[in-house]
């Protein structure tokens, strides 16, 4: 048997092998049998594997603005491979600008905290009192132009805990209109006066309100009135649009155990 024959059989066993030291990555064979996988990840990191004709081993990765990489496999074995595949994936975080960001957010989010990487975009969830925060980092490129694009959201916030979060988003923003919304989002009006009201839902019975909305820019705010002798809750998202670096100071702002 010829030295590219033999190595084209032991192919399937190497990917396989390398597959069982790589838990949290996904092995796709190549469909038409060649000698040929793709090895995938939750972060968004794709690396394929695939041996040429005459028996040499290649392995391509993509970077975050669709660059391709290729290098020979020197070692031909699983070890090696999965020694490649490790390398290379270190060479797409270290131009990645959501694992940039989620660094650089992790620096000011406090613990405790879980972090997962899912569908190619980072989660980051704690918890604020008795509400919570989720942090979501993905990326959009527009050609080989690549940025992080993010989500952040808070969710049943006490009125205190939000007014320090609503402040760093809202900060330098012209004065807005937000009369009427209500006895429940006075405090948080008053702290950050750049909000305008968009909504009001009141109760059908008191006629007061029940839930106030508030916007500017790409901050959006709810308040919702507590009843039956409970407080008051806030909810609070901002996007990408706001400005990374605000983003940050917006996470910095939010009050610790």
């Amino acid at each position: 048997m010829s030295f590219t024959a033999t190595r084209r059989d032991m192919f399937p066993e190497m990917v396989t092998d390398a597959a069982k030291l790589l838990p949290d990555w996904k092995t796709f064979p190549n469909l038409a049998g060649d000698p040929e996988a793709l090895f995938a990840d939750e972060v968004g990191r794709d690396v394929d594997v695939r041996m040429e004709p005459g028996g040499n081993v290649t392995v391509t990765n993509w970077l975050p603005d669709g660059t391709q990489h290729h290098e020979p496999l020197a070692d031909v074995s699983p070890e090696g491979l999965v020694a490649a595949i490790t390398r290379v994936a270190k060479a797409y975080d270290d131009v990645d600008p959501a694992r940039a960001f989620l660094n650089q957010a992790l620096e000011v989010i406090a613990e405790p905290r879980t972090v997962e990487w899912r569908h190619r975009s980072a989660q980051v969830e704690w918890s604020i009192g008795n509400g919570w925060a989720s942090l979501s980092i993905g990326r959009a490129a527009n050609g080989q132009h690549v940025r992080a694009l993010v989500h952040l959201n808070f969710r049943n916030l006490s009125v205190e805990n939000a007014t320090p979060i609503v402040v760093a988003a809202t900060a330098d923003q012209p004065a807005g209109e937000a009369e009427g919304a209500g006895r429940a989002a006075q405090p948080l009006v008053k702290a950050a006066p750049a909000l305008w009201l968009s909504n009001v839902l009141k109760d059908e019975e008191t006629g007061g309100v029940e839930r106030a909305e508030l916007t500017v820019d790409d901050v959006r705010v709810t308040v919702t009135t507590g009843r039956y002798g409970r407080p008051a809750t806030v909810d609070v998202g901002v996007t990408t649009w706001v400005g990374l670096d605000r983003i940050i100071a917006i996470l910095a702002a939010v009050p610790r155990a």
